[in-house]
C-alpha cells in the first residue's frame, strides 16, 4: 500500500495509489474512484472522508466538507472575517452519462474537479456534496472576490471540453455564491448558496448568482416615562 496525504496533512494508506510527499494538497494514483476516512489534526479525534480522484485531485465528502464549513465559520467569527460558499452543479450531466455511460461521466467529474482547483488558493476548500454537485469555501476572501472566482471557474469549464480518445465533451456549469455570517450553521449557509445555485439554473445555466443572508429584524424601541427619553424618540 501508499501513503495518500489529505489537505489536513493526514496520512492514510489505500492500495492502488502511488506515494506522496508528506503535506501534498493533491494526490496521485491509479485504480477506481473510492473513499477513505483520515484523522484530521484540525480537530481532537475528528475523522474525515477524502474523495479520491485517481490521477487527478482529491477532495472532502459531503459530511467532511460541513464540519470543516462550520469550524471556519467559528473562526470567521472569531477573527471579524468574511466567509464566502460557493455551490456548483454541472449542467445536464444526467445527458453525459446518458449518452456515453458512467464512465465518461467519471471522465466529466475528474475533469471539472483538475478545473476548480486550478482556481483556487492553497487554502480554500472543495467537497463533493453528491453526485455532480459541489461546494468551495474560501477562507479570507470577500464577496467580491468570491463572484470572481466563481465567473473565472465557469469561464474555464465552457472553455475546456473533456477531451477523451473517442470524444469531446462540451460542459457548463452553474454556480450558487454566499457570504457566511457568524451565527449560521454551515448547513445554513450551504442551503443558501443551493438556493443561488438553482437560481442560476433557472436564469438560463452556465452563469453565477449571489444572494446574501436576510437581515436580522430591528429590536423594538421602548419607550419610557423618563421626560428625556420621550425627547430622544421625538427627535
Amino acid at each position: 500500500s501508499a501513503a495518500v496525504v489529505c489537505r489536513a496533512g493526514a496520512v492514510f494508506r489505500s492500495p492502488g495509489c502511488v506515494s506522496v510527499p508528506a503535506g501534498s494538497t493533491r494526490v496521485h494514483g491509479q485504480g477506481a474512484v473510492g473513499a477513505w476516512r483520515c484523522r484530521s489534526g484540525l480537530g481532537a479525534s475528528a475523522e474525515y472522508g477524502l474523495v479520491f480522484y485517481p490521477g487527478e485531485a482529491e477532495l472532502f465528502n459531503r459530511r467532511a466538507f460541513l464540519t470543516l464549513l462550520d469550524k471556519a465559520i467559528s473562526n470567521a467569527q472569531r477573527t471579524q472575517t468574511t466567509l464566502p460558499v460557493l455551490v456548483m452543479d454541472l449542467d445536464h450531466f444526467k445527458k453525459v452519462n446518458d449518452s456515453w455511460g458512467h464512465r465518461a461521466g467519471d471522465d466529466v467529474l475528474r475533469h471539472f474537479v483538475m478545473l476548480a482547483q486550478r482556481c483556487l488558493r492553497k487554502e480554500d476548500v472543495m467537497g463533493r456534496l453528491g453526485g455532480e454537485e459541489f461546494a468551495i469555501f474560501l477562507p479570507n476572501a470577500g464577496a467580491g472576490g468570491a463572484v470572481a472566482v466563481a465567473e473565472r471557474l465557469r469561464a474555464m469549464v465552457e472553455a475546456h471540453p473533456v477531451v477523451t480518445e473517442q470524444r469531446s465533451i462540451a460542459l457548463t456549469v452553474s454556480v450558487g455564491v454566499t457570504v457566511c455570517t457568524g451565527s449560521e450553521s454551515a448547513g445554513t449557509a450551504l442551503q443558501r448558496a443551493d438556493e443561488a445555485m438553482y437560481l442560476a439554473k433557472e436564469r438560463g445555466r452556465n452563469r453565477v448568482e449571489m444572494t446574501v443572508a436576510a437581515a436580522a429584524p430591528l429590536a423594538p424601541v421602548t419607550t419610557t416615562n423618563q421626560p428625556a427619553a420621550r425627547a430622544t424618540l421625538a427627535a
